[in-house]
């Protein structure tokens, strides 16, 4: 195999070349390129740009969603569904979902794809899976993400760390008697957080919502907002604490109404349809169609 001596202009040096034929320009280029120390930018830029247009090759799953429309309008109801449960407030995720079902449908019969539809079963099963989002998936995000916030302020303020925390009720009597005297109460920032631990005990086990303690409920709620006023005097704290609130209307409103939604036929018949759009409606027939 033959041996090529080059000698590079600017920098003087001799290197010795071993292969079938005399080296091409551009391979001269790049020895005297690391020769002289020097990066070959133009190699650098070019594989910069290869790489960055490698997710848009033929082929690939973001050169479909780029350019084909029919990609594009299928995605969307599960694009608004994500945007819905952050932004779009109680059933947002429901809400822009279905918006986004009768936009996505509306497009796809346009293109001339009236097969890419989904059925009726699906449909129902996708109004059913953002319901499951409004009711848990959607809150938690909303909680963490508000939370996050909440702390952030509380721990900001001075003299937060030091509270001593007031120890929850023993009982449905003494937590009446704890509400009682916290409603109607203007509360510091210091003396609400002081009393926040045993008011969320009261709620956690359920006593507004107790038979024989139901007339105390009012008692029970003007006490919370007692609490929650105090708090929300902590610069920060209010907007993130109502957001929280808003996106916990869904759920709370399942949680305390369950038992009334599950005795009302035409509910219970579409929990049964929704469930029959996931797939799983034929397990449960005999319990939701009486």
């Amino acid at each position: 195999m033959p041996t090529y001596t080059v000698r590079d202009p600017q920098s003087g040096k001799t290197v010795k070349l071993t292969g079938d034929s005399p080296p091409s320009e551009k391979e001269l280029e790049q020895v005297f390129s690391s020769l002289s120390g020097k990066p070959d930018w133009q190699g650098v830029v070019k594989s910069a740009v290869t790489e960055a247009a490698m997710p848009f090759r033929q082929g690939t799953m973001t050169r479909d969603f780029a350019t084909n429309p029919v990609t594009q309008a299928k995605s969307v109801p599960p694009l608004m569904s994500a945007v819905g449960g952050i932004i779009g407030g109680p059933m947002g995720m429901t809400k822009f979902g279905e918006g986004g079902r009768a936009l996505s449908d509306a497009a796809l019969a346009a293109y001339g794809k009236k097969e890419e539809i989904p059925s009726v079963a699906s449909h129902v099963g996708e109004l059913g899976t953002n319901l499951v989002g409004d009711v848990i998936a959607a809150p938690a995000i909303k909680n963490a993400y508000y939370g996050k916030q909440i702390a952030k302020a509380e721990k900001n303020f001075p003299g937060m760390a030091d509270v001593v925390k007031e120890a929850p009720p023993s009982g449905p009597r003494p937590a009446v008697k704890f509400a009682q005297q916290l409603k109607g109460k203007d509360l510091s920032p210091l003396e609400a957080k002081k009393f926040q631990p045993a008011m969320s005990t009261i709620y956690k086990k359920g006593y507004p919502f107790q038979g024989p303690l139901k007339q105390y409920a009012p008692d029970f709620m003007e006490a919370n907002r007692s609490v929650s006023a105090g708090l929300n005097k902590i610069p920060g704290r209010k907007a993130p604490a109502q957001a929280m609130a808003e996106a916990m209307k869904v759920p709370n409103f399942v949680r305390d109404n369950i038992q009334t939604i599950w005795q009302n036929p035409m509910l219970r018949r579409l929990i049964y349809a929704t469930l029959t759009g996931l797939g799983i409606g034929e397990g449960a027939s005999i319990t939701f169609k009486k």
